[in-house]
């Protein structure tokens, strides 16, 4: 595997996107929904259908300063921006996709979903994003209606447990609960 999966907290890191077509405004769409707030840059006109109340729109072309205080970068321009962008943002340490060269950047969007407390993401390595996408959704609907609500359950007992100052206890309560998942 070339990728580290994991899933990131959009909520405490400023997002930079930078092209607000089709596939910056599905990413902006994904971050804000995460509960990100988003800094778009584009030289068009802020569009209907961004929220200003979720971030900051930048009606001019992409410059290096508009990286500053910005922890994930998704360069979702045309190519040749997004090369810039990914070089800028990787010169920098900072967490960079790029829409038009996967392989360039150091984040990768994998296909995902949510059904209730389940989150999914699958990749293909690039293989397939379209085999991605259709498995995500087998899987997703492959649990029942009980199975989502034990998650449900498991979460807020969790949630609880976790609280318990007691770290023997603590450890006996969330062994337990680990048990009762199976």
């Amino acid at each position: 595997m070339d990728h580290l999966p994991l899933f990131l907290n959009v909520a405490r890191i400023e997002t930079l996107i930078v092209g607000g077509g089709k596939v910056g405004r599905r990413r902006c769409e994904k971050v804000v929904a995460c509960g990100g707030r988003v800094r778009v840059v584009d030289p068009l006109v802020c569009p209907d259908w961004f929220d200003l109340s979720q971030g900051t729109w930048i009606s001019e072309g992409f410059a290096p300063k508009h990286l500053e205080g910005v922890g994930l970068v998704l360069a979702c321009g045309p190519s040749e921006i997004n090369e810039l962008v990914t070089r800028e943002a990787l010169a920098r340490n900072l967490w960079v996709g790029n829409s038009s060269n996967p392989e360039s950047g150091n984040v990768i969007f994998p296909a995902s979903g949510q059904r209730g407390p389940l989150a999914v993401a699958l990749h293909t390595s690039g293989a397939s994003p379209r085999f991605a996408s259709d498995t995500l959704e087998a899987i997703l609907e492959s649990f029942t209606q009980d199975e989502l609500q034990k998650l449900e359950i498991l979460k807020e007992l969790r949630s609880r447990f976790t609280q318990i100052a007691d770290p023997i206890r603590k450890a006996k309560m969330l062994t337990l609960l680990e048990a009762f998942a199976r």
